[in-house]
């Protein structure tokens, strides 16, 4: 009998590597905060985007202090950019990386993720002047608003919030948006996470984390008095996982510190 048992082991240890090798792994997104508008978003490892590496810290020297931090030595599959403003943009700290980059309107899936540009406005609505970009990835959706203030500054007006709500897709997994530029408008851009509806919103593109904690506290108030549920994540670090099992029909809003990768 005891032999019998000792002939079992082999094949048990050799169901329980099967068992493991074929369990699905768990889909997800990771995201990494470098600061201001730059990021790297990681679909389960397999396809890394850089979104906007801009200059380590532009225009710092008129008062606006917004650093993004390196993005090591693992290179990005993509790189884009919204538009060639120094803050989205630097040649220098992104030469080094051999990637597909995307700065413009496009339409076109890369190992699996697909990416959608809209047209945007920074200065004025008239006028189209940088990108977002729709990252989709099986069921992920990611959404990079890049520098459309001018656009969010507009969304009280009737007429614009329709041609957003035209443009832009509603209940993204994640929205990253800008709530910042040389102007304030916080209440605009609250306006503007209603109107997109998102699960996970990610502020971006502002000058001082005092600014950032105000568009939180008054973002916090607004939600609280219309009912809707909410969470905000304390600064926990510069790295995120979202995946579809911490779905809920709550906002929840990310308040990431950057860092270097």
């Amino acid at each position: 009998m005891g032999n019998f048992k000792q002939s079992l082991y082999p094949i048990f240890l050799i169901f329980i590597i099967l068992f493991l090798g074929c369990t699905p792994t768990r889909d997800e997104v990771n995201i990494h905060y470098l600061g201001h508008s730059s990021f790297i978003i990681a679909f389960n490892r397999d396809i890394t985007i850089l979104c906007d590496y801009g200059n380590e810290n532009a225009y710092v020297e008129w008062g606006w202090d917004s650093p993004i931090y390196d993005a090591g030595e693992a290179g990005p599959d993509i790189i884009t950019y919204s538009h060639h403003h120094a803050d989205h943009f630097d040649e220098k700290r992104a030469e080094k990386f051999d990637a597909i980059r995307i700065a413009g309107s496009v339409d076109t899936t890369i190992k699996g993720v697909n990416i959608t540009s809209y047209a945007s406005s920074e200065k004025d609505i008239i006028t189209y002047d940088n990108y977002s970009y729709l990252f989709t990835y099986k069921d992920f959706r990611v959404l990079h608003l890049g520098d459309c203030q001018a656009d969010i500054m507009m969304v009280n007006d009737p007429a614009h919030a329709w041609v957003l709500e035209q443009r832009y897709p509603k209940g993204c997994d994640i929205v990253i948006m800008p709530i910042e530029s040389t102007q304030k408008f916080i209440l605009q851009a609250i306006n503007m996470v209603k109107l997109l509806e998102p699960r996970v919103l990610i502020p971006s593109h502002y000058w001082s984390m005092d600014y950032k904690q105000e568009f939180l506290d008054k973002l916090h108030t607004s939600f609280s008095a219309e009912n809707n549920k909410m969470m905000i994540y304390g600064r926990k670090g510069a790295t995120y996982t979202y995946s579809k099992n911490k779905n809920t029909s709550e906002l929840t809003v990310l308040d990431l510190v950057p860092n270097a990768r």
